[in-house]
């Protein structure tokens, strides 16, 4: 998001995820186990239509 200037507020707009969701999802400490994967598709799936990009989860959550 910071390479493309997109800020968290466009991506809580385009996904539907609450921003305490994807704050949370952004916290580098967060746990891979901790992550559902529906959520993270709806924001990966935000950032690809955001940017023109493809997106991959593995980009984010490896």
């Amino acid at each position: 998001m910071d390479t493309h200037g997109i800020k968290q507020k466009t991506v809580v707009e385009e996904s539907g995820v609450s921003s305490v969701t994807l704050t949370k999802l952004c916290n580098v400490d967060l746990p891979k186990n901790k992550i559902i994967r529906s959520t993270a598709v709806k924001i990966v799936d935000a950032l690809a239509r955001l940017t023109g990009e493809p997106v991959k989860i593995e980009d984010f959550w490896a």
